[in-house]
């Protein structure tokens, strides 16, 4: 975008001593009439360029419904291995450090909203264009994994894309938990928020929808 502002006196100085006239003349049917080449020349009209706004990284596609959850939510006790009764391929050693000592106290029925990446990024400015809404529970993401435990299609993606939750782990540290659908169960990493790997375009990203 070209927005007109006052010179600096040094730079009308350089553009008259420095272009030649063919260079004037140029510049006048650029920019569309003498009029304009006169403001620039007599310094009292320049342009300069501005970059364009940045794109949301955040492309929302809907909202899903949570049920409440009747009791406490002990992790270990649902997050198993499929060969134990569970419906997760794997989990990964940091996820299992992190969260298999948690405990979340019951909770009523909540929404979610979630969201394709737009582009390639860290998780720090997902977090801040998500902002208050960014942080979910272990519940919410275990219900909806297992509503999919057969593959069913949406609200999480069971192809090669990540579904991506932030969540506190059992010290109270926000961390970055990714569920993805392979080997017939699901595959549960976690990672700290500034972990250099970050997010793919096309990832899913679940937040509160209020």
């Amino acid at each position: 975008m070209l927005r007109a502002t006052k010179p600096k006196e040094s730079t009308m100085t350089w553009i008259t001593q420095n272009w030649t006239s063919g260079q004037l003349n140029a510049l006048v049917k650029k920019i569309g009439g003498e009029e304009v080449a006169r403001g620039i020349l007599d310094g009292s009209l320049v342009f300069k360029i501005e970059k364009p706004a940045v794109s949301p990284l955040l492309e929302r596609l809907g909202t899903s419904l949570v049920l409440a959850t009747t009791g406490p939510f002990v992790a270990s006790e649902k997050f198993k291995l499929k060969k134990d009764g569970g419906i997760c391929s794997h989990l990964g050693d940091d996820f299992q450090s992190w969260f298999l000592g948690k405990t979340e106290e019951a909770k009523g029925e909540t929404t979610l909203r979630f969201a394709r990446l737009t582009r390639n990024s860290l998780d720090k400015p997902i977090l801040d264009e998500l902002g208050d809404k960014a942080e979910t529970s272990l519940a919410e993401m275990f219900a909806m994994m297992e509503a999919q435990a057969r593959r069913q299609e949406s609200p999480l993606l069971v192809n090669i894309f990540a579904n991506t939750f932030y969540i506190r782990d059992a010290n109270n540290v926000l961390r970055v938990v990714r569920a993805f659908f392979v080997q017939g169960g699901w595959n549960v990493i976690a990672f700290s928020t500034y972990s250099p790997g970050g997010c793919s375009e096309g990832d899913r990203i679940f937040s509160r929808n209020s």
